[in-house]
């Protein structure tokens, strides 16, 4: 089955032609659906962010940067694409401890707490 002629993921890795940068294509297009649904049954939880920053982190080059973006020169980091992930988690009130995980091994240089900002009740 897929979700919206979306390829599911078990034919995404039975294919031996798809590479890493398709299947987080296809993870964001996901993700995207599920923050602009209009569906109350379909909101981003801290799963959702904690899925996406997992994706992130796994299938996204740790070094350099990959295509796709329409802004600058063309390119967006691990860090940056992480990075909107997290703050958007946090905006929205959906940080878990399982996002923080995802987002310190994405982004290991951040400084996740002063992201948050003082008022925060992560320690």
């Amino acid at each position: 089955t897929s979700l919206n002629g979306l390829p599911t993921p078990t034919k995404l890795h039975a294919d031996p032609g798809n590479k890493p940068s398709d299947a987080f294509r296809i993870a964001s297009q996901l993700f995207t659906q599920i923050l602009s649904s209009s569906d109350t049954t379909l909101q981003a939880d801290p799963y959702t962010y904690g899925f996406y920053l997992k994706a992130c982190y796994h299938l996204l080059p740790n070094q350099g940067s990959i295509t796709g973006s329409t802004s600058g020169d063309g390119t967006k980091t691990l860090e940056t694409i992480a990075t909107k992930a997290f703050q958007l988690a946090s905006r929205n009130g959906q940080v878990s401890k399982e996002v923080i995980y995802w987002y310190q091994l994405a982004c290991p240089e951040v400084d996740y707490k002063r992201m948050l900002g003082p008022d925060s009740l992560v320690q």
